[in-house]
């Protein structure tokens, strides 16, 4: 296999997507009478939807700073190689993106030219304002105002859950439509619709990298820009500040000429090149330091995800799948990604003991996480602060 920038981004999409589903694995592995490694990581937090009303519950003070679990060191992890990379998350590792642009793969075969161009331009600039609208949504359910939540939605949550019996209804119809509109149009729910990609690409807009094209070499034959998954025209700017490039560099691989178009902190310079070197030697070490430097940016990208989590491991503020609940706890540590049946371990009561607390059926199912009780429409009212006054006001 002749190994090229685009290869090498879609093995990396394959590598961090198997890895994140090992997490969905973990998370179910003891309703199926299997163990989970210790110290293996766990699912929630990477999850766009998910990181957005972290957002909005850390807002609410709903005690998502406190929580020993993933989904703040994640969503710090997102932000910061946002800051410093641009929108690498989306482009590189967020699993629905991913399966969007596979999809996109086979649309192109079937559609040819016609991929990707069946929505006007001016219709597809003003699509792309439902993401705020979307991100607004969410951000408001997410501190309470409203009763429905965006989880019964989620497309990325559908994805991964669907697999055990996890997903919502509405969050498997809107995958569905996702998916076959993948086919028309690259990237549909990034493009027009994900709030944790509309967060990405304004915080992308101040990155000191970003894509940078020498305007006095580039022949403007614009094929960048029909490379370009988003519809961003590439061979018109300088460098690339819109809200919508997920620095997957695809414009990068469309390039004819070397150096014309670098993803960088500074604009490219032409007497970088090789040009002592015959032609198909100068396109071979092209071709080389494009695969060296593709893979050196979704180790950056993973990398720099991740690094928040390490560190709050390294501290002692961060527990992975498998790590045991401290035996005794306070109702302010209870943190909304906890399960039932690890609060009640935490307190020292019996998981029945708690449900009647709780006012929760008996049949309950005990490793439901305590933010996701008030999503079963009799218990809309079972909120994290309530289940901290419950157990603050129970001897």
């Amino acid at each position: 296999m002749r190994l090229t920038r685009s290869k090498t981004r879609l093995i990396a999409q394959v590598a961090i997507a198997a890895f994140i589903f090992s997490m969905v694995v973990a998370r179910y592995a003891g309703e199926y009478g299997f163990s989970v490694p210790s110290g293996w990581p766990d699912l929630h937090g990477l999850c766009p939807i998910g990181m957005v009303e972290s957002i909005g519950a850390i807002g609410a003070g709903d005690g998502f700073i406190e929580t020993e679990r993933t989904n703040t060191w994640i969503l710090l992890g997102a932000i910061l190689s946002a800051a410093l990379l641009g929108a690498v998350f989306c482009g590189w590792i967020c699993p629905l993106g991913a399966v969007q642009d596979w999809m996109g793969r086979l649309g192109r075969r079937l559609l040819g030219k016609r991929f990707n161009r069946m929505v006007p331009r001016r219709w597809d600039r003003r699509l792309t304002w439902l993401r705020y609208v979307v991100l607004t949504f969410v951000l408001i359910q997410s501190v309470r105002f409203i009763g429905l939540t965006a989880s019964s939605f989620n497309p990325s949550r559908a994805l991964l859950h669907v697999w055990f019996e996890g997903a919502f209804p509405g969050g498997i119809v809107v995958l569905a439509l996702t998916l076959v509109g993948s086919l028309l149009v690259s990237r549909p729910w990034c493009r027009w619709l994900c709030p944790f990609g509309a967060i990405q690409g304004a915080l992308g807009k101040f990155s000191p990298f970003t894509i940078r094209r020498d305007a006095e070499h580039c022949p403007s034959c614009g094929r960048c820009s029909r490379a370009c998954p988003m519809g961003v025209s590439i061979h018109e700017l300088a460098s690339v500040r819109e809200s919508r490039c997920n620095r997957c560099t695809e414009c990068l691989a469309a390039c004819p000429i070397s150096d014309v178009l670098v993803y960088s902190t500074r604009a490219p310079r032409q007497d970088t090149g090789i040009p002592v070197l015959p032609a198909r030697s100068r396109r071979l070490a092209s071709r080389l330091t494009s695969v060296r430097s593709a893979a050196a940016l979704a180790a950056a990208a993973v990398v720099l995800l991740f690094l928040p989590v390490a560190i709050a491991r390294a501290a002692g503020a961060y527990s992975p799948a498998g790590t045991a609940v401290a035996a005794t706890l306070s109702p302010e540590e209870i943190g909304p990604t906890m399960t039932l049946r690890e609060v009640a371990t935490g307190f020292g009561v019996a998981p029945e003991d708690l449900l009647d607390r709780l006012g929760v059926d008996p049949g309950f199912d005990l490793d439901t996480r305590v933010f996701d009780i008030e999503e079963d429409e009799r218990y809309e009212h079972v909120t994290v602060a309530f289940v901290r006054r419950v157990m603050t006001d129970t001897p």
